[in-house]
């Protein structure tokens, strides 16, 4: 269950905790990238990249050759297209109203999917 703070927030909320390695699997084969390695070979972002936006889900990430291990999702931020959030990126955050109903529901939906498997807190 993916909960949305506010329908006119930038933002989709979750306390859900699920299995690294399910989550990764899952939001990759839906078309989602692994975020940039940090410190010690974790990442700890997915994102995607559409003509509608950049959307970037982050969680408590796991390490690029031990994902089979607890992590918490923690939100979905939806950015401009084009534009990449983080260190020197210009993009700006989308809100809601400024989305696609098909668009915002196929991400919902995708998410949805990805974490089916979680426990919540």
């Amino acid at each position: 269950e993916i909960l949305i703070r506010d329908w006119s927030s930038d933002v989709c909320s979750s306390d859900l905790k699920l299995n690294g390695l399910s989550l990764a699997g899952k939001l990759t084969s839906f078309g989602w990238n692994k975020g940039p390695v940090g410190d010690g070979g974790a990442y700890r972002t997915f994102y995607r990249e559409d003509p509608e936006a950049f959307v970037e889900l982050t969680f408590s990430g796991c390490g690029i050759a031990y994902e089979n291990m607890e992590v918490e999702i923690y939100e979905a931020v939806f950015y401009e297209p084009g534009k990449k959030p983080g260190p020197g990126g210009k993009a700006e955050k989308l809100f809601l109203g400024e989305l696609s109903s098909r668009y915002f529901s196929e991400i919902v939906l995708q998410l949805t999917r990805a974490s089916a498997s979680a426990s919540k807190e």
